[in-house]
Order: structure tokens, then sequence, then C-alpha cells
């Protein structure tokens, strides 16, 4: 058996000369994710703090090595964290674009108190409708509803 493993190695050292460079350096990475998956992870970590490599993968329908993929290309954006953890499958991150429930709260009241301040103190809104064409329709509906609907008989 050890005969074996010492011709595997023999045999792999004599051919390494002969492989393409591409090979001999860094193993391929993963292809480029699309954008939907980015988008969803985007999303992902708006809802969440902290998450995992599973955790994305399973919530975006990816594979763990592209969930991997999306989250160093997050984090090469600034919109998590760095990647922690050391296994592949225990590595996690922290988010920078969590949105809770009360700071959702609080952006759309800080939105409406600068619509109310654009708009005059005491002035009410005003619009402008014409609603004779709907008018003439609703009196051609009645025309032809009354026309006909049997007379009652007394």
């Amino acid at each position: 058996m050890k005969r074996r493993k010492f011709l595997g190695l023999f045999g792999a050292a004599a051919t390494t000369p002969f492989l393409p460079a591409p090979i001999l350096a860094k193993a391929a990475r993963v292809a480029p994710v699309s954008k939907a998956s980015v988008h969803a992870a985007i999303m992902h970590a708006q809802t969440r703090s902290v998450f995992s490599v599973w955790g994305l993968a399973k919530a975006a329908n990816m594979s763990p090595e592209q969930a991997v993929a999306v989250m160093e290309h997050l984090a090469e954006r600034g919109i998590l964290g760095p990647l922690q953890g050391t296994s592949h499958g225990g590595r996690w991150v922290t988010s920078k674009v969590w949105q809770t429930d009360m700071l959702a709260k609080a952006r759309a009241a800080r939105i409406a108190r600068a619509w109310a301040a654009k708009t005059k103190k005491g002035q009410k809104l005003h619009f402008n409708i014409d609603l004779t064409k709907l008018n003439a329709r609703l009196r051609t509906i009645q025309a032809r509803y009354e026309s006909q609907r049997p007379l009652a008989t007394a």
C-alpha cells in the first residue's frame, strides 16, 4: 500500500510541470452570482442584524459557495461587515443596513414631518377635478336602468 502511495506521489510530481498555469494558481472562483441574488441578500441584511452563510443560502435559495461570494461582495461594498468565523458553514456577518420596525416608523414620521413643513400651515389641499364626464356616464347608466325596469302596476 505504501508503494502505491509513493508511486502516485512520484507520478504527480512528474506531471506537474506539464499542467497549465491557471490550474496551479488559486482554485477557480465561484461563478459570478446574479443581481437578483445580491438584491435578495441585501433584503436579508435589512431584516437581520447578524446572519450566517447557511441562513443566507437557505433564505435566498443558493448554494453556500454562492452565499459566501455574495457576502464577500457585499462586504467589499460596505453593506455588510467582514466575514467572521473559521468553518465554512459557520461563518457569519453583521449587517450595516439593518432596519428595525422602530427605525422604519421613525423614518416614516420624519418624512411626514418634512412633507408637512413643505406645505403651508393652515392651507388645505385643493384638487381641481372635472367631474362632468363622470356625471354624464352616470346619467346614461341611470337612463338605461330606468328604461329596462318594469312599470309598477297599482
